[in-house]
């Protein structure tokens, strides 16, 4: 991608100098196909190993397969890694874990207690996501607002019980 502008530039000299005009299309059809190539290779069977070249949509973030199960429920995810986000809705301000740490990282805080209990909402989310072993020192400090969640079965996730009110 990188040589198209230069050899678009230069190559103005060669297509008005060079007498067999029809070498010049055959050539530029040829960079036009591997281009094209180049751009669909993920779709061409060992394109990509041949060429050490991975397609564009290998770079990306892709849904984690331990929360399938889950798809548009309200969730909140304490710790990084926030691709259960991907199929759920977030439930509280707290989408962003290193801006959320302002909360979640001065527990001993009462103010910081008082921020959580508040920004959780009168309708707590259906799930809970725990990559940092967090809740239950929540389920100590706030009961009223954790103490509805219980194990779902996957290890860090909880899931908020119905017949379990807020008090």
């Amino acid at each position: 991608m990188l040589l198209l502008p230069p050899l678009a530039y230069f190559s103005l000299f060669l297509w008005q100098r060079y007498e067999h005009a029809w070498m010049l299309e055959l050539l530029l059809l040829l960079i036009l196909n591997a281009a094209v190539v180049l751009r669909y290779r993920a779709q061409v069977p060992g394109l990509e190993a041949l060429l050490q070249m991975p397609a564009e949509s290998r770079f990306g973030l892709h849904p984690d397969p331990r929360y399938a199960s889950l798809r548009g429920q309200t969730l909140l995810i304490l710790g990084q890694d926030d691709r259960a986000y991907f199929h759920n809705r977030p439930a509280t301000p707290y989408l962003d874990w290193a801006l959320s740490q302002v909360d979640f990282g001065h527990l001993s805080e009462y103010a910081a207690v008082v921020r959580i209990a508040q920004r959780m909402g009168p309708t707590p989310p259906d799930y809970l996501l725990d990559q940092t072993k967090q809740v239950p020192r929540l389920k100590q400090l706030l009961p009223n607002v954790f103490g509805a969640y219980e194990p779902a079965g996957t290890p860090g996730l909880y899931r908020r019980q119905l017949n379990k009110p807020r008090q």
